[in-house]
């Protein structure tokens, strides 16, 4: 036998929202006898404070061994 679904209050001190899922819109043409499906999405993430505040450090690419013929 199924159990039915328990709702479950969420703390906001104990979980926060990290990423939030795609929301998407699909705009269907039709022209003549041709259909075109354009789908159209947005997201939305929350970053933490820190991120973005510092450049990226720069790695150094490694060289090519040229070979003379």
């Amino acid at each position: 036998m199924l159990k039915p679904p328990k709702v479950v209050p969420i703390a906001e001190e104990k979980y926060k929202l990290i990423a939030r899922d795609a929301k998407v819109h699909r705009v269907i043409l039709g022209i003549g006898s041709e259909r075109i499906a354009i789908d159209l999405l947005s997201r939305v993430t929350r970053l933490p404070p820190e991120a973005g505040e510092h450049p990226a450090s720069v790695l150094p690419m490694p060289g090519r061994k040229s070979t003379k013929r």
